[in-house]
């Protein structure tokens, strides 16, 4: 998990700093509801992505972020 946080977080030279805010990062999503830890045997954390962007976010909200993000895609492309 986090291999895939690194590149949105900011550059620094503190590993142990980096590793403790994914953590954190990681639980906050955990109490929230949006990650599920998963039990596994191995050494490795395993987590699902729960459906929770509908119960947190209404049609509404849905159909303008969609829309926001159409016209992001286009406007890099006609940059």
């Amino acid at each position: 998990m986090r291999e895939l946080l690194v590149p949105f977080l900011p550059a620094r030279t503190d590993e142990r700093t980096i590793q403790r805010r994914m953590d954190s990062a990681i639980e906050r999503l955990v109490d929230l509801g949006f990650l599920k830890r998963m039990s596994s045997a191995e050494k490795l954390a395993y987590f699902e992505v729960r459906r929770i962007l509908k119960a947190k976010i209404d049609a509404e909200k849905l159909a303008e972020i969609k829309e926001r993000l159409a016209h992001y895609g286009t406007a890099e492309i006609e940059s």
